[in-house]
């Protein structure tokens, strides 16, 4: 659809069409039928109310229509992961693909940076957004409308349909997989989970169980439970303690951070798509029976709390809390969103089953870290995982996932925190407190450090000592070396010397 202003200043170029459907992938054009192929584009989105970014994002696209096709659960996810530390306040806003970067230019910003003129300079617009009508093929009933071939025919958006849509909704498969996992009483197995969703609407796509294992994955609110099967991640924190440490500052500041685990626990959907996202504040019940809620606040970096209300603090305040002591939530009911909140001294508690709750949860956390070895595990990512898998539900809630997390990511050569988590500076130089190996394995494991193997020859050890091996004839005879100096042709300053015995073949 044409418009009547522009951002870039290239001429527009692409269409552009984002996939709302979960179960459509967009193998074929939706406008000429052609097979769609992947290609990367450096695509230019802007987020209400201010951010303007450019995500490289790989989508389909197809070179006779020239029409891009973004897939809206993994663009919001990478718009989720991108945001997640730069600017956690705007994950789950609107947001607009305004047109798509030259790569050569998106690069030299990653490493340079560029202002806005440099961005528009390098920009061409969409010069037409489609929508794409999507309904699965199968047998109907002979009262209703015949459905339109798969996928329906992309249309210009806010252009009106030539012929009305069959009154018949099409079936979203990814919809009816949260629907059979929400109503079960029990978790599924995901034969169970496929059994329930057939029975709803027949699955008339080419995989059937790929469908909604895809569904199941990608969801933030269906997570296994460790035993095979599936649960809702609102239904399984129920019974979850969890401790909220109080820090200084909090009371003149009027705010309470949360550590990861709270806050998933609180707001379960905090990562889902805006569909399903929920962060509405959460009924909390004081020990006196009052009941008071604790909006979700953005208090800077990558912190998350709430500033609650006036009675929350009147009763807060009467307990008069020093640094130290904690806040322990209990989630009541999960699936209702009811929790409670009590006060804990620090002198009142059992360190010794503080410790040892810790313990398993760490234990916990480093199996879960060393099973996905083949991918980049993020801390956010870690605590609904021991929430869904029943390790909150003890009577003595542990010390926060933060307190540790960092040390067990880093000896697993993944994600280190960013400064200003928690009010701390980040992970410590000198390494992890406690090695990842040793906490899995038993203490005293030997780890073989590819950095610097212990049978490494001495010629390549790195110092000082470091040189090259003596051959054998020197011992009988001296041996005559040269020094060959060899320099760069273009750049005559970069130079390097090499250092050759005299009988020293090539």
């Amino acid at each position: 659809m044409p418009r009547s202003k522009r951002f870039g200043q290239l001429p527009p170029r692409y269409r552009f069409a984002l996939n709302l459907h979960a179960d459509y992938r967009a193998s074929r054009c939706p406008r000429c039928n052609r097979l769609t192929y992947p290609r990367k584009f450096a695509l230019l989105i802007h987020v209400d109310p201010d951010e303007l970014r450019v995500l490289g994002k790989t989508c389909k696209f197809c070179s006779h229509c020239q029409l891009i096709i973004a897939h809206q659960d993994e663009l919001e996810a990478e718009l989720a992961g991108h945001f997640q530390q730069a600017r956690p306040g705007v994950i789950g806003n609107a947001y607009l693909v305004l047109g798509t970067v030259e790569k050569a230019a998106w690069r030299k910003g990653l490493k340079q940076g560029q202002t806005l003129d440099e961005l528009r300079a390098h920009t061409a617009d969409i010069k037409e957004y489609l929508t794409i009508e999507y309904e699965p093929v199968g047998w109907f009933p002979a009262d209703e409308a015949k459905a339109p071939a798969q996928p329906g025919p992309a249309r210009p958006a806010g252009r009106r349909a030539a012929a009305p849509k069959p009154p018949r909704p099409a079936a979203n498969y990814t919809e009816l997989v949260h629907q059979v996992v929400r109503e079960a009483a029990e978790p599924l197995s995901f034969a169970e989970i496929f059994e329930r969703v057939e029975a709803l609407a027949p699955i008339t796509t080419k995989n059937p169980k790929a469908t909604l294992r895809n569904a199941v994955s990608q969801s933030r609110l269906i997570r296994p439970t460790g035993d095979g099967r599936y649960g809702w991640l609102p239904r399984l924190i129920t019974g979850a303690v969890l401790r909220v440490p109080f820090e200084a500052g909090s009371a003149g500041a009027r705010a309470i951070r949360f550590p990861y685990e709270v806050r998933d626990a609180l707001w379960p959907a905090f990562f889902e798509v805006q569909k399903r996202g929920d962060r509405s504040p959460a009924p909390v019940q004081l020990p006196d029976g009052r009941w008071t809620e604790w909006p979700l606040d953005h208090l800077g970096q990558s912190n998350w709390g709430t500033r609650a209300a006036p009675e929350f603090w009147a009763w807060l305040r009467g307990l008069g809390p020093r640094r130290g002591d904690s806040l322990i939530v209990t989630a009541l009911d999960g699936a209702a969103r009811r929790f409670a909140v009590a006060f804990e001294r620090r002198q009142a508690r059992d360190e010794a089953a503080v410790a040892a709750r810790t313990a398993e949860i760490k234990l916990a956390a480093a199996e879960f870290i060393r099973k996905r070895q083949h991918v980049s595990t993020l801390p956010w990512e870690i605590a609904p995982h021991l929430l869904a898998t029943g390790c909150y539900r003890r009577p003595v809630p542990p010390e926060p996932l933060e307190t540790f997390v960092a040390d067990l990511l880093k000896a697993s050569g993944g994600w280190s925190p960013a400064p200003g988590r928690g009010g701390q500076a980040g992970p410590p130089e000198a390494g992890p407190g406690e090695d990842l190996a040793e906490l899995l394995f038993g203490p005293g494991t030997a780890v073989y450090d590819v950095g610097a193997p212990p049978d490494l020859p001495a010629e390549y050890r790195p110092g000082p000592a470091r040189g090259p091996r003596l051959a054998r004839s020197t011992a009988e005879r001296p041996l005559a070396a040269y020094t060959l100096r060899v320099t760069h042709r273009a750049y005559p300053d970069v130079w390097r010397d090499l250092q050759l015995a005299a009988e020293q073949t090539l």
